[in-house]
Protein backbone atom coordinates (compact mmCIF):
# COMPACT_ATOMS: atom_id res chain seq x y z
CA UNK A 1 0.00 0.00 0.00
CA UNK A 2 0.92 3.70 -0.61
CA UNK A 3 -0.46 6.99 0.82
CA UNK A 4 -1.34 9.30 -2.64
CA UNK A 5 -1.98 12.47 -1.19
CA UNK A 6 -5.10 12.09 1.17
CA UNK A 7 -5.36 8.71 1.42
CA UNK A 8 -3.72 5.07 1.14
CA UNK A 9 -4.39 3.21 -2.17
CA UNK A 10 -3.11 0.05 -3.65
CA UNK A 11 0.61 0.12 -5.55
CA UNK A 12 -0.79 -0.63 -9.11
CA UNK A 13 -3.19 2.31 -8.65
CA UNK A 14 -0.78 5.26 -7.13
CA UNK A 15 -0.32 7.89 -10.50
CA UNK A 16 0.27 11.37 -10.52
CA UNK A 17 -0.12 13.39 -13.51
CA UNK A 18 2.76 13.20 -16.28
CA UNK A 19 2.59 17.16 -15.88
CA UNK A 20 3.97 17.01 -12.11
CA UNK A 21 6.57 19.38 -11.66
CA UNK A 22 9.12 16.68 -9.69
CA UNK A 23 8.62 14.70 -12.84
CA UNK A 24 8.90 17.47 -15.22
CA UNK A 25 11.65 19.69 -13.47
CA UNK A 26 12.81 17.29 -11.09
CA UNK A 27 10.97 20.05 -8.17
CA UNK A 28 10.56 18.52 -5.11
CA UNK A 29 11.67 17.72 -1.58
CA UNK A 30 11.80 14.17 0.41
CA UNK A 31 12.95 12.62 2.91
CA UNK A 32 13.73 8.47 3.36
CA UNK A 33 13.21 7.53 7.23
CA UNK A 34 14.34 4.12 8.43
CA UNK A 35 11.75 2.23 10.40
CA UNK A 36 11.90 -0.90 12.92
CA UNK A 37 9.63 -2.64 14.38
CA UNK A 38 6.50 -0.16 13.39
CA UNK A 39 8.28 2.99 14.30
CA UNK A 40 9.41 5.50 12.15
CA UNK A 41 12.99 6.96 13.60
CA UNK A 42 13.03 10.38 14.12
CA UNK A 43 10.28 11.59 12.50
CA UNK A 44 10.40 14.82 14.31
CA UNK A 45 13.98 15.82 12.56
CA UNK A 46 12.87 14.44 9.36
CA UNK A 47 9.60 16.53 9.23
CA UNK A 48 11.51 19.85 10.28
CA UNK A 49 13.91 19.11 7.32
CA UNK A 50 11.05 18.39 4.98
CA UNK A 51 9.38 21.88 5.96
CA UNK A 52 12.71 23.76 5.81
CA UNK A 53 13.11 22.28 2.21
CA UNK A 54 9.77 23.18 1.11
CA UNK A 55 10.32 26.41 2.45
CA UNK A 56 13.31 27.15 -0.06
CA UNK A 57 11.71 25.60 -2.69
CA UNK A 58 8.65 27.54 -1.97
CA UNK A 59 6.48 24.42 -1.72
CA UNK A 60 3.79 24.62 0.11
CA UNK A 61 3.27 21.39 2.20
CA UNK A 62 0.75 19.73 5.07
CA UNK A 63 0.91 20.10 8.74
CA UNK A 64 3.31 17.62 10.75
CA UNK A 65 0.00 16.35 12.36
CA UNK A 66 -1.08 15.15 8.68
CA UNK A 67 2.19 13.88 8.00
CA UNK A 68 2.36 12.22 11.38
CA UNK A 69 -1.33 10.50 10.77
CA UNK A 70 -0.08 9.53 7.19
CA UNK A 71 3.03 8.00 7.96
CA UNK A 72 0.92 5.52 11.18
CA UNK A 73 -1.48 4.80 8.25
CA UNK A 74 0.90 3.42 5.84
CA UNK A 75 3.13 1.62 9.19
CA UNK A 76 -0.20 -0.16 10.31
CA UNK A 77 -0.69 -0.91 6.37
CA UNK A 78 2.69 -2.95 6.20
CA UNK A 79 3.09 -4.25 9.74
CA UNK A 80 5.04 -7.24 7.94
CA UNK A 81 7.75 -5.03 7.52
CA UNK A 82 10.48 -5.04 10.95
CA UNK A 83 13.15 -3.09 9.11
CA UNK A 84 11.72 -0.71 6.21
CA UNK A 85 12.74 2.11 3.98
CA UNK A 86 10.22 4.66 4.34
CA UNK A 87 10.31 7.63 1.58
CA UNK A 88 7.87 10.69 1.81
CA UNK A 89 7.98 12.64 -1.35
CA UNK A 90 6.02 16.19 -1.78
CA UNK A 91 6.47 17.46 -5.48
CA UNK A 92 6.63 20.80 -6.82
CA UNK A 93 2.91 20.48 -8.07
CA UNK A 94 1.71 19.29 -3.98
CA UNK A 95 1.27 15.72 -4.52
CA UNK A 96 2.42 13.65 -1.26
CA UNK A 97 3.30 10.22 -1.93
CA UNK A 98 4.42 8.16 1.26
CA UNK A 99 5.94 4.82 0.21
CA UNK A 100 7.12 2.00 2.76
CA UNK A 101 9.55 -1.14 1.51
CA UNK A 102 11.87 -3.46 3.73
CA UNK A 103 15.55 -2.67 4.20
CA UNK A 104 18.31 -5.20 4.71
CA UNK A 105 21.23 -2.98 7.00
CA UNK A 106 24.92 -3.34 5.56
CA UNK A 107 26.78 -6.36 6.63
CA UNK A 108 29.83 -5.18 5.87
CA UNK A 109 31.99 -2.21 6.15
CA UNK A 110 32.03 0.36 2.86
CA UNK A 111 34.87 0.77 0.02
CA UNK A 112 34.76 4.59 -1.19
CA UNK A 113 36.29 6.28 -4.04
CA UNK A 114 36.20 10.32 -5.03
CA UNK A 115 34.15 11.40 -7.78
CA UNK A 116 36.01 13.62 -10.16
CA UNK A 117 33.31 16.35 -10.54
CA UNK A 118 32.79 19.64 -7.60
CA UNK A 119 29.50 19.49 -5.95
CA UNK A 120 28.03 23.04 -5.72
CA UNK A 121 28.59 24.26 -2.04
CA UNK A 122 26.51 28.22 -2.98
CA UNK A 123 24.00 26.38 -5.02
CA UNK A 124 19.75 27.25 -3.91
CA UNK A 125 19.59 23.41 -3.18
CA UNK A 126 23.09 22.74 -1.04
CA UNK A 127 21.15 21.88 1.78
CA UNK A 128 18.19 20.80 0.34
CA UNK A 129 16.97 17.01 0.41
CA UNK A 130 15.61 18.10 -3.12
CA UNK A 131 14.20 15.45 -5.69
CA UNK A 132 16.88 16.69 -7.98
CA UNK A 133 19.26 14.20 -7.31
CA UNK A 134 20.80 14.11 -10.67
CA UNK A 135 24.56 14.76 -9.11
CA UNK A 136 24.13 12.30 -6.51
CA UNK A 137 23.11 9.42 -8.77
CA UNK A 138 25.62 10.59 -11.60
CA UNK A 139 28.51 9.86 -8.53
CA UNK A 140 26.93 6.72 -7.46
CA UNK A 141 26.98 5.49 -10.56
CA UNK A 142 30.97 6.19 -10.52
CA UNK A 143 31.37 4.75 -7.74
CA UNK A 144 29.24 1.71 -8.46
CA UNK A 145 31.42 1.27 -11.53
CA UNK A 146 34.73 1.09 -9.56
CA UNK A 147 33.53 -1.47 -7.25
CA UNK A 148 32.83 0.81 -4.26
CA UNK A 149 29.94 1.37 -2.39
CA UNK A 150 29.59 5.24 -2.52
CA UNK A 151 31.76 7.81 -4.04
CA UNK A 152 32.93 11.47 -2.16
CA UNK A 153 32.25 14.58 -2.96
CA UNK A 154 34.01 17.97 -2.90
CA UNK A 155 33.08 21.56 -2.78
CA UNK A 156 34.08 23.82 -5.37
CA UNK A 157 36.90 25.17 -3.66
CA UNK A 158 38.55 21.56 -3.17
CA UNK A 159 36.68 21.22 0.30
CA UNK A 160 35.53 17.90 1.52
CA UNK A 161 31.84 17.84 1.40
CA UNK A 162 29.86 14.03 1.62
CA UNK A 163 29.50 10.97 0.14
CA UNK A 164 26.34 10.68 -2.92
CA UNK A 165 23.90 9.21 -0.40
CA UNK A 166 25.50 10.04 2.98
CA UNK A 167 27.81 12.14 5.07
CA UNK A 168 31.18 11.56 5.93
CA UNK A 169 32.95 11.69 9.23
CA UNK A 170 36.66 10.91 9.17
CA UNK A 171 39.15 9.88 12.63
CA UNK A 172 42.53 12.27 12.86
CA UNK A 173 44.06 12.68 15.83
CA UNK A 174 41.47 10.75 17.67
CA UNK A 175 38.77 12.89 16.89
CA UNK A 176 35.98 12.44 14.82
CA UNK A 177 35.12 15.25 12.27
CA UNK A 178 33.00 16.08 9.53
CA UNK A 179 33.00 18.24 7.05
CA UNK A 180 30.67 21.66 7.99
CA UNK A 181 27.47 22.59 6.17
CA UNK A 182 29.36 25.42 4.23
CA UNK A 183 30.97 22.36 2.62
CA UNK A 184 27.56 22.29 0.53
CA UNK A 185 27.31 18.69 2.38
CA UNK A 186 23.52 18.14 3.48
CA UNK A 187 22.31 18.28 6.82
CA UNK A 188 21.54 14.68 7.80
CA UNK A 189 19.92 13.64 10.59
CA UNK A 190 22.04 10.52 12.02
CA UNK A 191 24.89 13.32 11.28
CA UNK A 192 22.94 15.45 13.42
CA UNK A 193 22.53 12.94 16.00
CA UNK A 194 26.45 11.89 16.10
CA UNK A 195 27.27 15.82 16.93
CA UNK A 196 24.49 16.37 19.50
CA UNK A 197 25.51 13.26 21.59
CA UNK A 198 28.95 14.72 21.81
CA UNK A 199 30.39 12.09 19.28
CA UNK A 200 32.43 14.02 16.63
CA UNK A 201 33.08 18.09 15.63
CA UNK A 202 32.50 20.08 12.19
CA UNK A 203 35.49 20.81 10.53
CA UNK A 204 36.97 22.37 7.43
CA UNK A 205 38.51 19.36 5.89
CA UNK A 206 40.06 18.15 2.21
CA UNK A 207 41.70 15.73 0.67
CA UNK A 208 45.01 15.59 2.44
CA UNK A 209 42.74 15.06 5.52
CA UNK A 210 41.11 12.08 3.82
CA UNK A 211 44.33 10.41 2.79
CA UNK A 212 45.29 10.43 6.37
CA UNK A 213 42.60 9.63 8.58
CA UNK A 214 42.65 6.11 10.45
CA UNK A 215 39.32 5.60 9.89
CA UNK A 216 35.92 6.83 8.60
CA UNK A 217 32.75 6.47 8.42
CA UNK A 218 29.68 7.02 6.48
CA UNK A 219 26.32 8.25 7.97
CA UNK A 220 22.78 8.31 6.54
CA UNK A 221 18.97 7.23 8.37
CA UNK A 222 18.96 4.16 6.52
CA UNK A 223 22.49 2.79 7.59
CA UNK A 224 23.11 4.66 10.53
CA UNK A 225 27.03 4.52 11.18
CA UNK A 226 28.93 2.35 8.77
CA UNK A 227 32.32 1.89 8.79
CA UNK A 228 34.93 2.90 5.57
CA UNK A 229 37.83 0.03 4.69
CA UNK A 230 39.10 1.22 2.14
CA UNK A 231 39.32 4.94 0.44
CA UNK A 232 40.71 4.75 -3.10
CA UNK A 233 43.43 2.19 -3.44
CA UNK A 234 44.04 2.41 0.04
CA UNK A 235 42.43 -0.37 2.59
CA UNK A 236 42.51 -0.43 6.30
CA UNK A 237 41.04 -1.99 9.47
CA UNK A 238 38.67 -0.41 11.01
CA UNK A 239 39.47 1.74 13.93
CA UNK A 240 38.47 0.83 17.64
CA UNK A 241 37.70 3.98 17.92
CA UNK A 242 35.23 3.80 15.15
CA UNK A 243 33.81 0.74 16.66
CA UNK A 244 33.34 2.46 19.98
CA UNK A 245 31.66 5.27 18.26
CA UNK A 246 29.17 2.97 16.78
CA UNK A 247 28.22 1.05 19.34
CA UNK A 248 27.87 4.49 21.51
CA UNK A 249 25.39 5.90 19.06
CA UNK A 250 23.08 2.45 18.44
CA UNK A 251 23.27 2.79 22.32
CA UNK A 252 22.14 5.96 23.05
CA UNK A 253 19.49 5.75 19.67
CA UNK A 254 17.76 2.23 21.34
CA UNK A 255 16.68 4.57 24.62
CA UNK A 256 14.60 6.70 21.98
CA UNK A 257 13.35 6.43 18.28
CA UNK A 258 12.63 9.42 18.25
CA UNK A 259 14.97 11.67 19.69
Amino acid sequence: MIWLNDRLVATQDAVIPVTDRSFLLGEGVFETIRTQNGESVALDRHLKRLRKGATVLEINIPKDDFFRSAVNEVLNATKEILIGRMRITVSGSGNLVITHTSYTPWSEPAGVVTYPFPLNERSLLANVKSTSYATSLSAHKYATARNADDAILFGTKGQLAEASTANIFLLLGNKLLTPNLDSGALPGITRELVLEWGLAQEAELNFDDLAKAEGALLSSSLRYLQPIDRINARSFKVNKKIEEIMTSFTEQLSTNLNP
